[in-house]
């Protein structure tokens, strides 16, 4: 009789299912706090922006942004199926319209703690835009985006700022015209490196 060798299928999901309560015990040890900082939201905004910056490179795909108040939505352009009926041109572009993004890894979305708001700033004339957080078109889909993400790595020169309270805890991340990102952060951390190099 042969000797068996390797892990059974039974063998192998109760050891991923032992990790995965393993590892939701260990969420729940952490306080939730961490997510009303604004800090770590601008943080995971640039991951989703980083992301989705490789996506559309790699897949070719046209994506966007769009901000609210509380919130944020990537979406993705698509071509209309054939059947679709004409719609106004702010959801439709030659063929095409927005809807939300989908992809498998992540979620491209969301909602922010009651203490932090959105404020989208346009670089090149330093206007603020601000939307509502149910500034929704009536057919479902979301309207043309703030933020345009190109296959080319082009992204619209943007700055979102974070606000919180108190305003010193504010954070920021920009996309300038030649498509660097830079982050409240990273100024930090260069002005005390600069300040330690002084002294």
């Amino acid at each position: 009789m042969e000797q068996q060798r390797g892990f059974t299928l039974l063998e192998m999901m109760l050891v991923a299912l032992l990790a995965g309560i393993a590892a939701s015990l260990v969420m729940m040890a952490f306080p939730s706090d961490w997510q009303s900082d604004s800090a770590w939201q601008m943080a995971y905004f640039r991951a989703q922006l980083d992301f989705a910056v490789e996506e559309s490179q790699l897949n070719e795909h046209v994506l966007g942004v769009r901000i609210y108040q509380n919130r944020w939505q990537f979406i993705e352009l698509l071509p209309n199926d054939g059947g679709e009926t004409s719609r106004s041109h702010s959801d439709q572009f030659l063929g095409y319209h927005w809807q939300p993004w989908r992809p498998q890894s992540i979620t491209p979305s969301a909602t922010l703690p009651a203490r932090l708001r959105l404020e989208l700033q346009d670089i090149k004339s330093k206007k603020t835009l601000k939307r509502n957080a149910h500034e929704e078109v009536s057919n479902g889909r979301d309207d043309e985006p703030d933020i345009l993400i190109l296959p080319g790595g082009e992204v619209t020169p943007f700055r979102l700022v974070f606000n919180a309270e108190p305003k010193t805890q504010n954070a920021w991340v920009q996309v300038d015209a030649v498509g660097n990102i830079m982050t409240s952060q990273d100024v930090q951390e260069k002005r005390t490196t600069i300040q330690g190099a002084r002294l």
